[in-house]
């Protein structure tokens, strides 16, 4: 199967894109930070643009 990119514009299908992806990480024991999934979050609903996430995401200590 491998990784293949997903375009959407629907913000249901890109949270439900995004919770699956969070499950994967955490069968493998991986935890996002609460911090994290907020931009994350923030950047499925198109509150913010990749470029806002990047500079968030680059401020994190």
């Amino acid at each position: 199967m491998g990784n293949q990119a997903v375009y959407t514009d629907s913000i249901e299908e890109r949270k439900k894109i995004l919770d699956q992806a969070i499950g994967s990480l955490a069968l493998e024991g991986i935890v996002p930070t609460e911090r994290t999934l907020e931009v994350l979050n923030k950047l499925v609903e198109k509150k913010i643009t990749s470029e806002e996430a990047v500079k968030l995401v680059n401020n994190f200590d």
